[in-house]
């Protein structure tokens, strides 16, 4: 879908300044001439600041008047004041007569004046001052008409005579009902500037606001301005470390991403995925260069060394490295004077630190290549002397000088710094560090070291959570083991899960493979149990239970010989994981606490991650969902603390089902978006797949079925649909579509589908053979639901979930209200809020009249409502009226969701104005689809017109303009 930037956005962040300003011309009406002066660094928001308040003052009733200064124009004598005072001197003739009448001085700045042009004086000065005192009764003039406002945005680059003028108009207009409002940049000085202020300072008609930084929330409020919907987090960190609250960089910033295509829309959210974040945005380049070329040159040195050191660095080294000291203290002068660097003293120690974050960038940039290395250098040996201990630093500059270092130096201090990013959980760190190291280690003739170095890289990718990058280091090691079997076939075994990883589920297999065929008469080692262990994993996400267990049998053997405790361990988690995909629960749930207890004893978040996938099935399908949760929780708080983001997207992913089973579906919805972004971001093109699954499944219950199927769509696109080979993600993403076609076509057209999805081993084994019996009910196949029903006893009485669906579907075909009291029962202790609900409204149809159905009824249409699960709510209070009771009337207020992403794309762009031609045109959809989205639109939101839409939208949809 093509996406654009909101081109307008509202002003965000300045209710303090804008009322300020506000005051001041409120002031103005009555106690005479006011000048403000709005101050604050380029890109700040000054002139949208101004505009805004002179917006506020028009319709306050005051003629506005503005002008600009420029800096291929400051040559361009009265420049400025001619394009303020031009509205006055070219309206009707009759009211300009009127306004110029005497002053005819004034044709010396404006032709086509009905004024005589007056001779000249012979006296430069003189002919001034005249000028002056004209313009001065022209502004008088217009004010007694009615209140004037009058703009001079960048008034660092005005003309020195126009500069002149103001100051002669403030100090002569005092008692005239005259805002002016000059907007000026900090850090540009101009002599003239200075003292214009110097002199209105020493009145009482001058205002200073000075405008800062927007902070952290209103960055936000701006970011979700210009996207039309939520950030992903990602984006908002990531403009807190490069925009540093300019709202210009924002808004360049997250252009450059859209343009990119880092930054995507998935579903009704934006995504910022993986790798670096755009290049710097031309704007924003430009306009930094533009400050640093200015400098005077005394200050370029000591701001490229700055530079060099990432934009902050102590007095102490920075004097390392610009050794004469009178340099460096009058360097960093001029750079505090040109706003360009502040100091600060942090626990006795001078730092310096440029003002902000993009400015290091493009003085970085400016820096020819060998300049960069020779500082960076210079800076490597500076640390070694002041800090040998702070490897992080060194390595750093290390990478940075590349060949300007002696090459043994480099290795050396490279291949320690990898191994201790590694252990510190920094991947893309370590990965930098060890890409380097093998660059030394190859300018050394090395070779020996670099098989080792890069096996680093790629578990420090992996780390990282960049697979396409792990791939290729993998595959690099592999190709350096030479006649090493056992660390070739390692390597590919890993090459292998990153693929799988990346969509690339072909290329994953024939890795495995040829790892596995390599090993084939080697004897047996941990290269085997690392082989074996990928080709368990692969055969379960296939769905070959035969392989799976066949595999499984073949690492307990391998693990009798060769593995260590965590070998061990890792094979029952395997066994686990396959118990419950083969649906033998009742094995599976017997060896949960054991697996659960061994795990938590090598405190090994990976291994934990991997076992929480299929314990928290298993307890969930036991019946607790509690304990299942607390689980997802646990895994997910020992990913967070180990530092590996890779490993957060599952536990999130499984929290995210727990909130769909206990009924907290808007929770529900918020993590899918977060496994979503989290996954995008890291790499996980899988763990993606499975977060739109889960979006999907919300949508098609809450009757949202072109966006569910939208979700299916965007998953298979991204991931891909191989059902023969990962039915892990390709089942839940049947399922989903299974959902959609039983809600919107009908249970006939759903029972084929609804067959197919059980019979190729879905991973929700329980929710598809439910599916497969109200499908087969629906269509009179009572066969097939019997069916369905046993398979669903068969998963053992004793696993609580299987167990109610199947009790609740037994009665649903006996038509036995004790079996539906049953599974209502076991529903409701399992806090299956949902499955509960769909069970008591299955009861009410049995049962005639009563006070029990009323009841029932109640709290369905409740429960069914507050998840906003639009076709059953309607079932419900169908049932209702049967009943001949008066149903639960529906909620007055229809949130922002309730509206698909196509019909909310609709509504905003007729809330602009547009008709369905137009509509149809700019989304490439047909003129008769608008027309229908309308209509469903109307009806949904309980409109009538176009205009009551266009009012629905600016009143509550978020992020209308």
């Amino acid at each position: 879908m093509a996406v654009t930037v909101h081109a307008d956005v509202p002003l965000v962040g300045r209710d303090r300044e804008l009322r300020r300003l506000v005051e001041c011309a409120g002031r103005v009406r009555t106690g005479g001439a006011a000048v403000v002066v709005v101050e604050g660094a380029a890109g700040i928001g000054k002139s949208r600041l101004a505009a805004a308040a002179l917006r506020s003052a028009r319709a306050d009733g005051f003629t506005g008047l503005c002008a600009g200064g420029a800096p291929l124009q400051r040559d361009l004598s009265y420049a400025v004041v001619v394009e303020a005072l031009r509205p006055l001197v070219h309206g009707p003739t009759a009211d300009v007569a009127t306004l110029v009448d005497g002053l005819g001085d004034l044709a010396r700045l404006f032709d086509g004046l009905p004024v005589a042009r007056p001779a000249p004086l012979g006296d430069a000065g003189l002919e001034r001052t005249r000028l002056f005192e004209a313009v001065c009764g022209l502004v008088r003039r217009a004010s007694r008409r009615g209140p004037l406002a009058v703009l001079v945005d960048d008034l660092q680059w005005a003309d020195s005579e126009s500069l002149a003028v103001f100051h002669y108009l403030v100090r002569g207009l005092a008692d005239c009902p005259i805002l002016f409002v000059f907007t000026c940049r900090t850090g540009e000085p101009r002599r003239e500037v200075q003292e214009l202020f110097t002199a209105l300072r020493r009145s009482d008609v001058l205002t200073e606001i000075t405008v800062r930084p927007l902070g952290s929330d209103a960055v936000g409020a701006l970011a979700r301005a210009l996207l039309g919907a939520e950030p992903p987090a990602a984006l908002l960190r990531a403009l807190a470390g490069r925009a540093g609250g300019v709202p210009l960089f924002v808004k360049e910033l997250v252009g450059a991403l859209v343009d990119s295509g880092a930054l995507t829309r998935s579903g009704d959210r934006w995504v910022l995925g993986a790798g670096d974040l755009a290049p710097m945005p031309r704007v924003v380049g430009d306009l930094l260069r533009g400050r640093i070329e200015s400098l005077p040159a005394a200050a370029r040195p000591v701001l490229d060394v700055l530079a060099v050191f990432g934009g902050r660095v102590t007095h102490a080294l920075l004097r390392e490295v610009v050794a004469d000291e009178a340099v460096l203290l009058d360097g960093i002068a001029r750079l505090r004077a040109a706003h360009l660097a502040d100091e600060q003293v942090l626990a006795g120690a001078v730092v310096y630190r440029v003002t902000h974050p993009l400015l290091s960038e493009v003085a970085y940039d400016l820096l020819p290549a060998a300049a960069r290395g020779e500082r960076h250098a210079a800076a490597a040996r500076a640390v070694l002397r002041t800090a040998p201990g702070d490897l992080r630093a060194l390595a750093f500059h290390v990478r940075a000088a590349g060949e300007v270092l002696a090459p043994a130096q480099s290795f050396d201090i490279l291949e320690r710094a990898a191994r201790e990013a590694i252990a510190g959980k920094r991947g893309d760190e370590a990965a930098a560090n060890a890409r380097a190291a093998i660059a030394a280690a190859t300018r050394l003739g090395r070779t020996d070291a670099l098989g080792e170095l890069t096996r680093l890289l790629a578990g420090a990718s992996q780390l990282a959570g960049r697979p396409e990058d792990a791939r290729t280091a993998w595959l690099a090691a592999a190709d350096l083991a030479g006649d090493d079997v056992r660390t070739r076939a390692r390597c590919v075994a890993n090459a292998a899960m990153a693929e799988w990883e990346r969509g690339h589920v072909g290329a994953a297999e024939a890795h495995l493979a040829l790892a596995a065929e390599a090993l084939a008469g080697v004897p047996p080692g941990p290269e085997h149990l690392t082989v074996t262990e990928a080709r368990v994993r692969a055969a379960g996400r296939r769905g070959d239970t035969a392989a799976e267990r066949r595999l499984i049998g073949e690492l307990d053997r391998l693990v009798e010989t060769t593995g260590s405790r965590r070998d061990r361990v890792s094979a029952d988690v395997h066994r686990v994981a396959s118990a419950f995909t083969g649906g033998d629960f009742r094995t599976g749930l017997a060896g949960v606490d054991t697996l659960v207890r061994k795990t938590d004893e090598l405190q090994d978040p990976v291994l934990t991650e991997l076992a929480t996938r299929s314990v928290f099935m298993l307890v969930l399908n036991g019946g607790d969902l509690a304990v299942a949760r607390a689980h997802a929780t646990k895994a997910l708080g020992g990913a967070r603390r180990a530092g590996v983001p890779t490993l957060e997207v599952v536990p999130l992913l499984l929290l995210g089902f727990a909130d769909l089973f206990g009924g907290r579906w808007d929770d529900a919805m918020a993590r899918s978006f977060d496994v979503v972004e989290l996954a995008q971001r890291v790499g996980m093109v899988r763990g993606a797949a499975f977060g739109l699954a889960l979006q999907g499944m919300l949508l098609a219950r809450r009757g949202r079925f072109d966006d569910a199927e939208s979700r299916v769509a965007e998953a298979r696109a991204g991931y891909g649909h191989w059902p023969d080979v990962d039915r892990r993600v390709s089942s839940v993403l049947d399922q989903v579509s299974v959902e959609v076609v039983l809600g919107r076509d009908g249970a006939a057209a759903a029972l084929g589908p609804a067959a197919a999805l059980v019979a190729g081993r879905p991973v929700l084994l329980p929710v598809a053979l439910a599916m497969l019996g109200t499908a087969a009910l629906g269509a009179e196949d009572v066969v097939t639901a019997r069916t369905a029903a046993d398979r669903l006893e068969a998963l053992g009485d004793e696993v609580w979930y299987p167990a109610a669906l199947a009790g609740w579907l037994r009665g649903r075909i006996t038509r036995d209200p004790a079996s539906l009291d049953a599974a209502v029962d076991r529903l409701a202790a399992a806090g299956m809020v949902y499955d509960e609900v769909l069970a008591r409204l299955d009861r009410v149809e049995l049962q005639a009249d009563g006070p029990g159905p009323a009841a029932d009824l109640t709290r369905c249409v409740e429960v069914l409502d507050g998840l906003r699960a639009r076709p059953q709510a309607d079932r419900a209070r169908q049932l209702s009226r049967g009943l001949g009771q008066l149903p639960v009337a529906r909620p007055a207020r229809v949130r922002p969701s309730e509206l698909s992403d196509r019909e909310e794309q609709v509504a905003r762009l007729v809330a602009q104005g547009l008709s369905n031609a137009e509509v149809a045109g700019r989304l490439f959809i047909s003129k008769r689809t608008v027309t229908t989205h309308l209509q469903n639109i109307y009806g949904r939101l309980g409109l009538g017109s176009r205009t009551a839409l266009t009012r629905y939208v600016l009143e509550r949809l978020p992020g209308n303009t």
